[in-house]
């Protein structure tokens, strides 16, 4: 029997991508969905030899720059 695992991330949570950060859990989410749609592919691309390995940091970083985690886990951005 074939088990069925989940998708990380629902369908339903496109729009946590919009609006302030008011947390860790946050923008830990908000970077995780944002790796998945965006830097992943550019990831796999490198793997196959059709973009480069800075391609996929800049987004990496880009990434990280956009959702910033607070200063401490507790403190809104």
């Amino acid at each position: 029997m074939t088990e069925i695992i989940p998708d990380p991330i629902p369908v339903d949570t496109f729009w946590i991508a919009e609006g302030p950060i008011v947390n860790y859990e946050d923008a830990k989410l908000r970077r995780r969905y944002a790796y998945q749609c965006e830097s992943d592919p550019i990831y796999f691309q490198w793997q196959r030899g059709l973009k480069t390995e800075q391609e996929w940091a800049d987004k990496v970083a880009e990434i990280n720059a956009r959702y910033p985690y607070p200063v401490t886990p507790e403190e809104p951005v």
